[in-house]
């Protein structure tokens, strides 16, 4: 309880004190207590100190679960360590860690930092497979992916199949794929793509901006 307060608190310091007090008067740390810690430092955006905790419940033989990685790759991604949140992700499917949609949101939104768009690209179509519900924000960092990578084509058809399974595209979302338009390199065709993005925004009654 006293380490789930330190989480909600965003006290990470404190929930390590707790921790190591624990470990002196010989009283196991549960996966409820550890979970609560990892938590702590992810709210505090202090990554590294995520990864130093979930390698401690390795050494507590304490198994991390989806919660425990939820906790720590979100750590990394908000730390802008996004390679050691892909490597985290990793792990998890090494570990046999189901991962959830947060998991994968954190994990997409590395990819998108990035600029990875085909794992990302794998991610998604691997969520579907798994029946993990992708969310606008899922959908979002793949899309951001692809266009840092100038896959405008690809920008195209992850919107259809985003409005195709009912996920909510926002006025962000078609900035993102008109923005990858207007970056290709077959100027032509994208240009009339970007102008339909347009009439589709209307027609769905999204909010257009200025961008």
């Amino acid at each position: 309880a006293a380490v789930s307060a330190c989480e909600k608190g965003q006290q990470w310091i404190k929930a390590f004190q707790l921790l190591t007090e624990m470990t002196a008067v010989l009283v196991e740390a549960g996966i409820v207590t550890c979970n609560a810690a990892v938590s702590a430092c992810e709210k505090s955006d202090e990554w590294e100190q995520a990864i130093h905790l979930l390698v401690d419940m390795g050494a507590r033989c304490v198994e991390a679960n989806t919660i425990t990685y939820n906790a720590a790759v979100s750590a990394c991604e908000k730390g802008c360590e996004w390679r050691q949140a892909l490597q985290l992700f990793g792990d998890m499917a090494d570990r046999r860690v189901e991962a959830a949609t947060t998991t994968y949101n954190a994990a997409t939104l590395a990819c998108e930092h990035t600029g990875d768009w085909e794992p990302a690209l794998q991610l998604l179509v691997e969520m579907a497979d798994l029946r993990v519900e992708a969310e606008t924000i899922t959908y979002g960092a793949v899309l951001g992916a692809c266009k840092r990578s100038m896959q405008w084509a690809r920008s195209l058809l992850l919107l259809a199949d985003m409005v195709s399974r009912f996920v909510e595209a926002d006025t962000t979302t078609y900035n993102v794929v008109a923005s990858a338009c207007e970056a290709g390199e077959e100027w032509e065709p994208t240009w009339e793509h970007t102008l339909q993005l347009f009439f589709d925004m209307a027609r769905r009654r999204v909010e257009a901006d200025r961008i």
